[in-house]
Order: structure tokens, then C-alpha cells, then sequence
């Protein structure tokens, strides 16, 4: 008897006991589930919808985008988009006239590059 009442002791023995008398049944609801699902959501929808922007001023004739093919300087995508596939540009440039707001624009959709673009004959860089 005194061995077995040894053995009831072990904290082996306890966490074993404990486990067997716990239910693995999801303590949660559906409505804690979908709010919690909510916020990757739009984490997803606010990085997708950037790269989209993205791709699509791009793909315009009025704007080029520079690579850089230095391994060691080359620029990341900003924020987690490189988590979505993203590339960084090292510079954007901005083909045929335009002012300073475009550039502007230009620059909050690539932060990580360097904005150029000619009015008249000067030209200007936005960093």
C-alpha cells in the first residue's frame, strides 16, 4: 500500500490523471471565432489592396520602376508585403510632365524608393 500511495503522489501521476479529466471540446464560441478572424481579415484586405494599387500604377504608361539588381542595396517592399509576394523599387519615375502631389502619391504607395519626375525642363527627386 505504502508504494502505491508513493506512486498517487508523482506528479507524473497527477498530470496524467489531469489530463485524462480534461475535455479537448474548443472552449469558444462562433461569434469569439469570427471576431477573431476579423482581424487577420482586414490585416489581409489593407496589404492586398496596396499591392493592387501598386501593380496597377505600374502598369500605366505614365510611370517606370527601377530595380535594383545590387544584391546588398536592393530596397524591400514596405511594411509585410513581402510576406504577399511584393518586390521593392529603388527609383519611380514619373513620365512627361507632372507636379509635386502626384510625386506625393507616388510616394506613399513606394516608400521605399526614391520619386522622380520633370516639370518643364527641371527636374526633381522626392526621396
Amino acid at each position: 500500500m505504502r508504494a502505491t500511495s508513493q506512486l498517487t503522489r508523482s506528479p507524473a501521476y497527477r498530470l496524467g490523471a489531469w489530463l485524462r479529466g480534461v475535455s479537448w471540446r474548443p472552449r469558444y464560441t462562433l461569434r469569439a471565432l469570427l471576431t477573431a478572424m476579423t482581424f487577420p481579415a482586414f490585416f489581409s484586405w489593407y496589404h492586398l489592396d496596396w499591392i493592387q494599387q501598386r501593380r496597377a500604377v505600374l502598369e500605366s504608361d505614365a510611370v517606370s520602376a527601377l530595380e535594383s539588381h545590387d544584391s546588398f542595396h536592393r530596397p524591400t517592399a514596405p511594411g509585410l508585403l513581402w510576406m504577399f509576394g511584393e518586390q521593392g523599387y529603388q527609383t519611380i519615375g514619373i513620365n512627361g510632365d507632372s507636379n509635386r502631389e502626384e510625386a506625393e502619391r507616388l510616394h506613399a504607395l513606394f516608400p521605399e524608393g526614391h520619386v522622380s519626375w520633370m516639370n518643364g525642363s527641371q527636374a526633381y527627386l522626392l526621396p
